[in-house]
């Protein structure tokens, strides 16, 4: 069993979802970040990514490729070039496909009742991450 937790960007055209997981798969905490245009709320989404970093004790960031995974790359390297508490987190990259497909799947509805649509994506993202055979 993995004992590390996971924050797991999911990068989309409005917004930046985020799921913390553990090791497990179980679900943390889940929010939604906007550092890219048109909203460009930087200082909001890298206090957000701090405090759950810090809270969650983050040990994995992943980030699905996506129209702004580059950029959403680059806001979590300063990040850890800026804070050396983060300087052993490890990025990962994962592909995006099928995430909207699963998150909107009778099953994806069923397991994560509680959690809306658009931050099942990040869910899915961490679960992929964890298991990649998933």
């Amino acid at each position: 069993m993995n004992t590390y937790t996971e924050l797991i960007i999911v990068v989309v055209y409005v917004g930046c979802k985020l799921a913390v997981v553990d090791g497990t798969g179980k679900v943390l905490a889940t929010r939604t970040i906007y550092p890219h245009k048109p909203q460009y709320e930087v200082a909001n989404a890298e206090n957000t990514l701090i405090t759950l970093m810090d809270e969650y004790r983050v040990d994995i960031v992943a980030i699905a490729s996506n129209s702004a995974a580059k950029e959403t790359d680059q806001l979590i390297e300063r990040l850890c070039a800026r804070y050396p508490r983060f300087a052993q987190v490890e990025r990962q990259h994962t592909t995006a496909a099928g995430l909207q497909e699963y998150a909107d799947s009778d099953d994806a509805i069923t397991n994560l009742s509680n959690i809306p649509s658009s931050l099942r994506t990040a869910v899915t993202v961490a679960r992929r991450v964890l298991d990649p055979l998933q």
